[in-house]
C-alpha cells in the first residue's frame, strides 16, 4: 500500500493513519492508550534507580497540575523547565500542560545570562529546577523558583516488566524537541520502558546498553558515529532492531560502517523544532534519504527565486504544510511571516530534492551553502568526502570571504588520535573527485574539536566568527 499521494502540482502528501487524536491534548491521548500497560515500567533513572510506572507518570502529572493551579498560576502562564534527563521530566511537563499552562524547556547547562534572556523573551512566571540547576538561577530576580526533588513525586515500587516490552535509553536531551518527542512522547504512546541518563558519558552509556539491551534508539549522527567506533561491539546491539537518526545529516561513511557492523535498521527522520518536530521519516532503509512525508503532511521543493514547485531530482528549498507546523514564533510576527507564507507553507531553509520514489534528500542548509563565483557548494558534500580519509576523525567546512570569488571553502579538521596530517594529503584526496570551484582554496585548519550544539549539529557561525577574529588580530 502506498504511503504517499502525489498531486498534479508536484506536492507530495503522507497518507492518513489515525485521526482519533484530533482535538486531544498529548497527555490525554496517552492516557487513553496506556490501560493495557499501566503497570509496566515507563521510565527509570540509570544513575539513581528511581522508577515510575505508566500509572505513576499520569497520576503524578495530575497531582502536579493541581498543585500549580492551587499556587495561583493561570491559563497561558509560562513555566520554564530547567532540568536534565530525569525520570520526573514527563510528569512535570504533562502536569504543566494539564494545568493549562505553557512549558518552556531550557538547557540546564545554560549560564545565568542565557537563562535570563529566555525568561524575558518568553515572559516566564516560574522556573522549575533541581539542586544543580538552582545554582544557576538563584541569582535571577522576578521569577518564582520551584525546586523539584525526586521524592516530591510518588513512585510505586511494585511493577511489571513485560517480556516483550520495548526498551530504549534516552540519550538526547529532553529539553530539545527531538529528544522530548523520541524519549518521552513517542515512547509513552508505544508503552516503551525508557531509561534516562542525565548526560551522555560513553562508559556509562555502553555499560547501560550491555546491561539493559535496548530494542531501539532515537539518536543524532554524533552518537551513531560513536556506535561504529571500537568502543562498541556488534554484540552490544544484538537486541536492537531499529536506530532512528535525526537532527542533522549522517555521513555515508558512518551509515556504511553501521550497516556492516550491526543488524539493526538505521532509519533517518527529518524535521525542525518549528515542525513539532517531525515532517519526514523513512519506512525503509534508503541511503542518504530522510524518507517520506509523515501522515497528513504535504511537502514540496520550490525554486527560492520564483516559488514554483520543482520536479523530481531538481534542487530547491524544502517546504512543509501540515498540522504539526507551528502557529508562529512567540511575539514575533515579522519572523513568523518570513517563514510561513500566506498559504500556510513553512519554508524550512533546507536545500534538497525528491527522487523517483518520493523520498526526500537533504543537501544542506540554504544559509550554509557556499557561493564560489556564482556556483553553489554544499559544505556537507566536502565534509562527507573528507571523512572517508583514514586520518580524519571529524571535519566541518564553511565559506570564508574572498574578494575575487565571493567565498571560498575552508575546512576545520580534527585528526584521528596520534596521527599527523599534512594539508596537502587532504587536498590531493579530494581534488580529483570534486569540481575545481569546490576545492579547499580557503585553506585547511587543524583543530582539537568542533563546536556543536546539544544535539550534535556543527556551529558553523562559531567557526566563522573565530576565523574572522583571527584575521584581525
Amino acid at each position: 500500500m502506498d504511503s504517499v499521494k502525489i498531486t498534479s502540482d508536484n506536492l507530495i502528501c503522507g497518507l492518513f493513519e489515525d485521526r482519533s487524536y484530533k482535538g486531544c491534548m498529548l497527555q490525554e491521548y496517552i492516557r487513553d492508550r496506556v490501560d493495557s500497560w499501566k503497570d509496566a515500567i515507563a521510565i527509570k533513572s540509570m544513575e539513581t534507580g528511581v522508577t515510575y510506572t505508566y500509572s505513576d507518570v499520569l497520576e503524578n502529572s495530575r497531582a502536579f497540575a493541581s498543585a500549580l493551579i492551587k499556587q495561583g498560576f493561570q491559563k497561558g502562564d509560562v513555566i520554564a523547565v530547567v532540568l536534565p534527563n530525569i525520570p520526573e521530566y514527563s510528569s512535570i511537563v504533562f502536569g504543566i500542560w494539564e494545568a493549562g499552562l505553557t512549558a518552556s524547556l531550557m538547557n540546564p547547562l545554560y549560564t545565568s545570562e542565557e537563562i535570563n534572556y529566555q525568561l524575558d523573551l518568553c515572559r516566564i512566571k516560574s522556573v522549575i529546577v533541581n539542586a544543580d540547576s538552582f545554582k544557576t538561577v538563584q541569582c535571577i530576580d522576578g521569577v518564582e523558583k520551584i525546586i523539584m526533588f525526586a521524592s516530591a513525586l510518588q513512585s510505586v515500587q511494585s511493577f511489571q516488566l513485560g517480556r516483550d516490552q520495548e526498551r530504549t535509553i534516552a540519550v538526547l536531551p529532553f529539553f530539545h524537541s527531538y529528544g522530548f518527542q523520541g524519549g518521552i512522547a513517542h515512547s509513552m504512546l508505544k508503552g516503551v520502558h525508557v531509561m534516562t541518563l542525565t548526560k551522555f558519558q560513553p562508559e556509562i552509556f555502553v555499560n547501560a546498553v550491555r546491561q539493559h539491551r535496548p530494542t531501539f534508539f532515537a539518536l543524532v549522527p554524533t552518537v551513531v558515529s560513536f556506535l561504529v567506533s571500537d568502543t562498541v561491539t556488534s554484540q552490544d546491539l544484538e537486541s536492537t532492531h531499529t536506530v532512528i537518526v535525526g537532527g542533522g545529516p549522517t555521513s555515508p561513511v558512518t551509515v556504511d560502517s553501521f550497516n556492516k557492523k550491526f543488524r539493526a535498521s538505521l532509519l533517518s527522520v527529518y524535521g525542525l523544532t518549528e515542525l513539532s518536530p517531525l515532517s519526514h521519516r523513512c519506512v525503509k532503509e534508503k541511503a542518504g534519504s530522510v524518507g517520506l512525508p509523515a501522515p497528513m503532511t504535504y511537502s514540496k521543493v520550490v525554486d527560492p527565486e520564483t516559488g514554483n514547485s520543482l520536479k523530481k531530482y531538481m534542487y530547491g528549498e524544502i517546504c512543509v504544510k501540515g498540522p504539526q507546523v507551528m502557529k508562529g514564533y512567540f511575539d514575533n510576527e515579522g519572523a513568523t511571516n518570513a517563514v510561513i507564507d500566506r498559504e500556510g507553507w513553512f519554508h524550512t531553509g533546507d536545500w534538497g530534492y525528491f527522487d523517483e520514489e518520493n523520498y526526500l534528500f537533504i543537501v544542506d542548509r540554504i544559509k550554509d551553502i557556499i557561493k564560489v563565483k556564482g556556483f553553489q557548494v554544499s559544505p556537507t558534500e566536502i565534509e562527507n568526502m573528507l571523512k572517508e580519509h583514514a586520518k580524519v576523525a571529524d571535519v566541518a567546512v564553511i565559506g570564508i570571504p574572498d574578494f575575487s570569488a565571493g567565498e571560498l571553502p575552508r575546512a576545520f579538521v580534527v585528526p584521528q588520535d596520534g596521527v599527523t596530517i599534512m594539508p596537502e594529503e587532504l587536498i590531493d584526496f579530494i581534488s580529483g573527485r570534486l569540481a575545481n570551484f569546490k576545492h579547499l582554496k580557503g585553506g585547511i585548519e587543524f583543530v582539537d574539536s568542533l563546536p556543536r550544539n546539544p544535539t550534535g549539529k556543527i556551529l558553523r557561525k562559531e567557526l566563522f566568527k573565530n576565523h574572522i577574529n583571527k584575521q584581525f588580530k
